[in-house]
């Protein structure tokens, strides 16, 4: 179609529209179809493989009216896009699937050579496409489900999108905005922002946040100078390292010795005497036996009654 390119044209897989149809169109469009000459018709779309024969991006408004679930497939779409100039208007009309359709449905039904679609893929379909701001419109009358497909009613529902081409092109470049250079000043980048001037700010002396204990030196440690014997480390003669207080500290506290009725009847107060050296305090008259039952008798094997040396 080419010459004066109408502003509206109806596209549809069937052989003839209603009359209801054009009317429909023609109201709804009312500025661009008010000559009389710019509405065009264009019946069985899909007899041509999809192809349009109007001039690429010459159209305002594009109304595609399908009986054939199906028929918005991607070519279908994207020709639909080549015709419409930026920033035009589609409508597409289709019966959708109300659920999606197993492949044994499909095969049943006699739908395998058909791309049922549902509400979502339809919408996926024509975002991928390249339109835009898609919302749901008021189906146009006269137009339903192809009588192929009759007995299908109940699975399936006529519904119509509205949605946008982009006023930008495919393909389409702008000049972006190139960044400052940095300057270097002798080896190290320069920079100032006058948001963090820090000429004009009050800066705080560090020594002034130390007090007096803080300035003090710490007194050092006294160092551990005690030889160390065969058994350990002894306090030496002039111990000053605090060795000797610990040593005399130990030597004054009283042997603990075990009774007979601690031998023969084992108690505990802590509950801990039994378990073995790991788990007794310091004071624990049993220290150095094995771990034994509280209350049972505590009797040594022959191998614990002979000397290590």
């Amino acid at each position: 179609m080419g010459g004066d390119a109408a502003a509206v044209v109806l596209v549809t897989d069937v052989a003839v529209l209603p009359a209801t149809v054009v009317v429909w169109a023609l109201q709804a469009f009312p500025e661009k179809t008010a000559s009389g000459k710019g509405l065009a018709i264009l019946t069985q779309a899909a007899a041509a493989g999809g192809k349009l024969q109007v001039d690429s991006a010459s159209v305002d408004v594009v109304v595609s009216l399908a009986e054939t679930p199906g028929h918005h497939s991607s070519l279908c779409l994207g020709e639909v896009s080549r015709i419409l100039k930026p920033g035009g208007t589609l409508i597409v009309q289709e019966p959708l699937a109300t659920r999606e359709l197993l492949a044994e449905e499909a095969q049943e039904f006699g739908l395998s050579s058909v791309v049922v679609q549902t509400q979502a893929a339809l919408q996926r379909s024509l975002l991928l496409a390249g339109f835009v701001g898609s919302t749901t419109v008021e189906c146009v009358e006269g137009v339903g489900l192809a009588s192929t497909f009759a007995s299908l009613g109940p699975l399936f529902n006529p519904v119509a999108f509205q949605v946008q081409k982009p006023t930008w092109e495919t393909g389409s470049s702008f000049s972006l905005k190139k960044k400052a250079v940095v300057k270097q000043v002798n080896g190290v980048v320069s920079w100032k922002d006058p948001a963090l001037d820090l000429d004009n700010d009050e800066l705080v002396d560090e020594d002034a946040l130390l007090t007096e204990e803080d300035l003090k030196k710490p007194e050092p440690s006294a160092d551990d100078d005690c030889e160390v014997g065969t058994t350990g480390k002894k306090a030496c003669k002039n111990c000053t390292c605090g060795r000797a207080e610990i040593e005399e500290a130990q030597e004054a506290q009283p042997e603990t010795k075990l009774t007979l009725g601690q031998i023969n009847n084992p108690e505990s107060a802590c509950g801990s005497c039994g378990l073995g050296d790991a788990f007794r305090c310091n004071s624990c008259p049993y220290k150095g036996l094995p771990p034994f039952k509280l209350g049972e008798k505590i009797s040594l094997t022959s191998s614990l009654l002979v000397a290590d040396v």
